[in-house]
């Protein structure tokens, strides 16, 4: 028992596992965010996330240490349909148009605020804004410097459920935080997988 007790440690030590989340919502974005100089964001639309960080996003634009990135669905992703029919199953407010409404405001949030910036000659990290075209959001995850935030997909159309989420730093090559970043690398070699809304870099 005792055997199987260490290995197990030493396996939740290699993936690189740090902190649970029985909700996302308890997951201080804001303090983690505060100071980073890699991000890179991955998900369905997170209009709560985006309007929750939406000023640290914009001070760490003006940074010229900051290299950020941000993927989310495209609003003609064949996958929304999916998305749309179980979400929005009990609540009209998930289902596919307004789906489509909520990427269309994270979409336009994120360039309003990179062209006021530039306008105002603030914009100094490097930042790309990128539309998933045809590849699933299964997982959601948030590259912070040597972390990643990794939130599964919920499976379930129940509102009152929660999606979990774990964070994971950089331990390994086979660790999640490599693993989230070798899926992303994939999608970004596929023809036509992204269209690219904004990139200075």
């Amino acid at each position: 028992m005792t055997l199987c007790i260490v290995n197990l440690k030493k396996q939740m030590v290699d993936s690189g596992i740090k902190e649970y989340y029985p909700d996302f919502r308890n997951i201080d974005f804001r303090g983690k965010l505060h100071s980073a100089n890699h991000i890179d964001m991955y998900f369905t639309y997170a209009l709560t996330v985006i309007k929750n960080v939406f000023p640290i996003l914009e001070a760490r634009m003006k940074d010229d240490n900051v290299r950020l990135n941000i993927f989310f669905l495209s609003q003609d992703n064949p996958f929304l349909d999916g998305f749309g029919n179980l979400w929005g199953k009990y609540n009209d407010l998930y289902n596919k148009e307004n789906l489509i409404k909520k990427i269309g405001e994270v979409r336009s949030l994120l360039l309003g605020l990179v062209n006021k910036l530039e306008d105002g000659n603030e914009l100094k990290a490097k930042v790309g804004i990128f539309e998933i075209n045809y590849h699933p959001v299964t997982y959601s995850f948030y590259r912070i410097d040597d972390e990643i935030i990794f939130c599964p997909t919920k499976l379930t159309e129940d509102y009152n459920l929660r999606p979990i989420s774990i964070v994971v730093s950089d331990k390994n090559e086979n660790d999640i935080f490599h693993w989230c970043l070798k899926e992303l690398e994939f999608i970004k070699k596929k023809d036509n997988a992204l269209t690219t809304i904004y990139s200075n870099h």
